[in-house]
């Protein structure tokens, strides 16, 4: 049997009516706009925003009524184990169950996991939205443990009509969330294209003439909460799955939305066509036409909705705006967005050989495009970003990035390794931009992808390696090297993130080498041994330690030092002295989760030990003179210090710089990645963003630690994470135009954009 899709006039599906128990034998599915591209213009986005609102709603703008149906008693602490298959969430404070009657039979349930402590800054609101997941095993219940601890205060949402009694859902702690109209009708609510599927074409369940569309039920519930919450710092969303397609759609419709994650859960209408297959299937539609027809849950191909707006245009609403960002996380394995699922059969045994941007084109070139190609094949990360720069003006109009997740584990999920080095990282501003060792060479990743020098204007060094995130620089008296994440696909063959190398002299830049292996974070750079060679450690897909000594020469480090090995993500740090290498890594396992594990080699074997103390983020490490120094942004969102002697272990010192600074820093909170330098004098520089906007700036001058916060011009502030250098520090603006800081908080603005 197969559900009708939506409609709205004057599109009729034929031999489907909207009648309760309808269903047909044969689909014709309208086709979508082409969303190739976006087709809204900077012009009209308000307009398109209200347009769509409207859809949804019947009217706009959004409404500011705090409608909540029913708010039941106190729920116990431990309901998480049903919500979310954890028995202990460390810092939960109390839960709240916001039940909503949307109308024509159908409830829904949202919850309100408040914190104990809400870590300094961080007074922020999450959505989670676990979309046909269950939490338990997805990782979205580890992401809100995480989010929970960390003192953000929690929303968790789910899909209309989804709940169902085999879920650890179960229809909410009071059973309250149902769709009675629904039950039974078509397949099975736990199906693929189930219960809410049957929304669309249930005569009983359409919202009364001029109240909006069926998709309201979607995101109705959202509306409301966020009404009946009250105001907050800031307010994010990350979704899975259907839930990722949600948080593409809501940051599109509500503005309050800032930094907004769809994992696994939306993709373009042109990336998910398919070839014509068996009706009866809970698989492809037939579009009626040669190509054949969409893939996809029926909210996501509604045509009544996307054939007046594509998805691009959904992805730029969702990042334009001041302060807003709009991020995709992509895994390359995953069971149904990943690689595979555009190169082999489906559930239904048909291969969708017509999923892609053009004839010809791999999985990883449909997505990101072909470097150099032309317009036509830039990926749609490059159109959206493209457009959200189109904005007259000087300042911030938006962002939007996509991630690709190289986490090898085959399943539909937020792996642990995204969870921290992408979720996390995005919506704290970790990321680093530039590499850079001196103030005369810094390296970016370009708005075009590619490889860019400076500072004086972002020159293009090779066109031919796809970025992905902070470069790495060496600099030897003869030469500069240059270690990138590189995710281009020149030979076609979804070849995965992988390591590059780009050896420059005199200016010029050779071609760059492939180390081998595949690495998800950005890779860790030291000269080692002769003048030429390097060591470099990065993350792997399989969430381990990984080490090369040359293009080609690579091992698991971990492989060496456990039997068990430890699982790890994000960027690590590396320092080296004399024959001595030391990396630092955060771990990820549940027991140690932000933990920094010192993975280190003296000669002949590699060991390991795990630091004191517990972080945010990523760790940054230096040698001055005899000390190694491990530095890392603590749970109270100040910043700590692991000291020990070169060469030992086990004897590490952890300490709050914050206290200790002359000039008092200890109500100064921090976020994102602290980034670290050895000053001419031989002493640490340590600069992070603070909840300001600005750079704070911690010294030792004369045996003493000194404070100091660093402001750009009145207009401007601080973005993502700085990164420290022997004379300061470099940093990127709102506006994506990037500034230089000396040691004395002199800012330089520099020429041209970044990503």
């Amino acid at each position: 049997m197969v559900l009708c899709t939506a409609f709205a006039a004057p599109l009729v599906l034929t031999g489907c009516a909207p009648a309760e128990g309808d269903a047909v034998t044969s689909v014709e599915q309208p086709l979508l706009l082409d969303d190739s591209n976006v087709t809204i213009t900077t012009a009209g986005l308000a307009m398109a925003r209200t347009n769509a609102i409207t859809y949804v709603w019947g009217s706009a703008p959004l409404s500011t009524t705090a409608t909540v149906t029913t708010i039941p008693s106190a729920i116990p602490l431990s309901f998480t184990q049903q919500l979310l298959g954890i028995t202990t969430v460390p810092n939960l404070s109390s839960i709240t169950e916001l039940q909503f009657d949307l109308g024509n039979g159908i409830t829904t349930v949202n919850y309100v996991l408040r914190p104990t402590a809400i870590a300094s800054g961080a007074t922020r609101l999450v959505i989670v939205h676990h979309g046909h997941e269950s939490p338990g095993d997805s990782g979205v219940a580890s992401l809100t443990r995480t989010l929970i601890a960390s003192g953000y205060t929690v929303l968790f949402s789910t899909m209309p009509c989804w709940p169902v009694a085999s879920s650890p859902y179960d229809h909410g702690y009071s059973g309250y969330a149902n769709c009675p109209s629904l039950v039974g009708w078509g397949s099975s609510p736990t199906s693929p294209g189930g219960a809410h599927n049957a929304m669309f074409v249930v005569a009983s369940v359409q919202p009364a003439v001029g109240s909006g569309h069926v998709q309201r039920y979607f995101f109705d519930a959202l509306n409301r909460s966020l009404n009946y919450l009250g105001t907050f710092g800031q307010i994010d969303m990350v979704g899975l799955s259907g839930g990722g397609w949600t948080t593409s759609m809501y940051a599109a419709l509500d503005t309050r939305i800032s930094n907004s994650i769809a994992v696994d859960g939306s993709k373009p209408s042109f990336l998910n066509r398919c070839d014509t297959v068996d009706p009866t299937t809970e698989g492809c539609l037939s579009a009626g036409d040669p190509t054949g027809g969409y893939d996809g849950d029926r909210e996501q191909m509604d045509p009544g909705f996307f054939q007046s707006f594509g998805h691009l245009d959904v992805y730029a609403m969702a990042g334009s705006g001041a302060g807003r960002r709009h991020v995709h996380v992509q895994g390359r394995n995953d069971t149904i967005f990943g690689k595979t699922k555009y190169t082999s059969a489906e559930y239904d045994g048909t291969t969708r050989t017509h999923m892609g941007a053009a004839a010809g084109l791999t999985w990883d070139q449909s997505i990101r495009g072909v470097l150099g190609s032309g317009t036509a094949y830039r990926g749609y990360e490059t159109n959206v970003q493209s457009f959200l720069r189109s904005f007259s003006g000087c300042c911030d109009s938006g962002y939007f990035r996509f991630v690709m997740d190289e986490d090898n584990e085959a399943a539909h999920q937020i792996s642990p390794p995204a969870q921290l080095a992408f979720v996390l990282a995005e919506l704290e501003g970790a990321r680093i931009p530039f590499g850079a060792v001196s103030s005369s060479d810094v390296f970016v990743r370009g708005l075009d992808r590619t490889l860019r020098h400076g500072p004086t204007s972002w020159s293009q060094i090779v066109s031919s390696v796809d970025v992905a995130g902070q470069p790495v620089v060496v600099v030897s008296s003869s030469a500069t090297d240059v270690f990138v994440r590189d995710q281009s696909d020149p030979s076609g063959t979804n070849r995965g993130s992988r390591i590059s190398q780009i050896h420059i002299v005199s200016g010029t830049a050779s071609a760059p080498t492939d180390w081998g292996g595949t690495v998800n974070s950005d890779p860790a750079v030291v000269p080692y041994g002769a003048p030429g060679n390097f060591q470099v450690v990065a993350v792997g897909s399989d969430r381990q330690l990984w080490e090369w000594w040359t293009a080609g020469g690579f091992q698991r480090i971990t492989t060496a030092i456990m039997t068990n090995p430890i699982e790890v993500a994000g960027t690590p740090a590396l320092v080296v002295s004399g024959s001595y290498l030391d990396a630092f890594v955060t771990r990820t396992d549940a027991a140690n989760y932000g933990r920094f594990e010192h993975v280190y080699y003296r000669g002949s074997t590699w060991q390991r030990e795990t630091l004191p103390g517990t972080f945010r983020g990523f760790p940054t490490a230096v040698v001055t003179g005899s000390v190694m120094r491990v530095y890392g942004r603590g749970l109270d969102d100040r910043l700590y210090e692991n000291a020990a002697a070169v060469g030992t272990s086990g004897s590490w010192t952890l300490a709050r710089v914050s206290d200790y600074t002359v000039e008092s820093s200890s109500g100064v909170a921090i976020l994102g990645t602290p980034s670290t330098a050895v000053l001419a004098s031989g002493q640490p520089l340590v600069v992070v963003r603070d909840a300001s906007g600005n750079v704070a700036a911690f010294q030792i001058i004369s045996g003493q630690w000194h404070y100091a916060s660093w402001a750009l011009p009145s207009g401007h502030h601080v973005t993502l994470s700085p990164l420290a250098i022997p004379t300061g520090a470099y940093v990127r603006a709102e506006d994506r135009n990037s500034w230089f800081f000396s040691t004395t908080g002199s800012a330089t603005s520099l020429l041209g954009q970044i990503d």
